[in-house]
């Protein structure tokens, strides 16, 4: 796989740096899931696995699974709601709470079970200084076709590297948005401006900056848009050191919509994984996810 263009500062790895957390929301694994999960522990059982569910579920069936390939994933339950729809899985990404349970790791890979990877090459993902990378999506989204452009960064979540720190930080009160400059920089700033002025200017910025990290967690309260996509295009604009994977690199992490055109983008090499294959073109992934060893079955 060639390798990404450098834009970001690269961060040494350990074996354990990263942890692949799988979301499991029912009690069996479809047969399609079962094969997205025997491809995640056999391609990526080196690294820890780690099953998200709500406290209600009963993990057995994909423990039972895993340990048929010799892998033992760690139970991570949370509380039952967030489970219960897309909304409130939603709200659970949105949430610090969540990768405050992994702030021992460097970062987080989100494999949904509908995902599926050729290769681990994770650890050098996270050598490549991104704070998110994800699936481009093309403009229209679902209804994109040949003629539309893939937006230039950012991408799905259901296959998706976080970098835990700065997901932290976007996400834990008080938002660095509020962080007014310091006392010195203002000194600095308006040298020429008289105490009382500087206090008065100072006044004014901390209130704004205020009004503006309120409005931001009064969204993340009541989330307006899929957390994959808060990530990808408002979190940049708010914080500029959150780092989003462009499209240019991110398709060569995964790939979702359109497979064949990616395909042809990358020159007809395969990517880390993909997303939603037996949603998008299941014909496409077939041969490639065949050539596992794995049977997908006719509908």
């Amino acid at each position: 796989m060639p390798t990404p263009p450098a834009t970001g500062t690269a961060t040494a790895t350990t074996p354990h740096s990263v942890a692949v957390v799988i979301p499991i929301y029912r009690g069996t694994p479809t047969p399609l899931e079962a094969i997205s999960l025997v491809q995640c522990c056999v391609l990526l059982g080196r690294h820890p696995l780690v099953l998200a569910c709500a406290e209600s579920l009963d993990p057995v069936p994909y423990l039972q699974l895993c340990a048929q390939h010799g892998i033992t994933p760690t139970v991570e339950r949370l509380e039952s709601h967030s489970f219960a729809s897309i909304t409130s899985y939603n709200k659970l990404l949105l949430d610090s709470c969540f990768y405050q349970r992994f702030i021992r790791y460097s970062y987080i890979l989100i494999y949904q079970l509908d995902a599926f990877v050729f290769q681990d090459t994770l650890a050098h993902w996270c050598q490549q200084g991104y704070d998110y990378i994800g699936a481009p999506w093309f403009e229209e989204y679902d209804a994109s076709t040949e003629a539309d452009p893939m937006q230039q960064s950012g991408g799905n979540g259901g296959l998706s590297l976080r970098r835990v720190e700065a997901f932290l930080e976007v996400l834990t009160p008080p938002y660095p948005y509020a962080r007014v400059k310091s006392w010195d920089d203002m000194w600095r700033k308006y040298q020429d401006m008289s105490l009382v002025g500087k206090a008065f200017r100072y006044y004014r910025l901390l209130v704004r900056y205020r009004r503006k990290s309120n409005l931001y967690g009064n969204f993340l309260a009541q989330p307006k848009m899929f957390e994959d996509e808060f990530f990808s295009k408002v979190v940049p604009r708010i914080f500029p050191r959150f780092k989003v994977a462009p499209s240019a690199v991110g398709m060569w992490f995964a790939f979702e919509s359109q497979p064949r055109r990616m395909f042809g983008l990358t020159k007809q090499q395969l990517p880390f994984g993909c997303h939603a294959w037996e949603r998008y073109d299941i014909d496409f992934w077939r041969p490639f996810i065949e050539a596992f060893g794995h049977a997908i079955p006719t509908r």
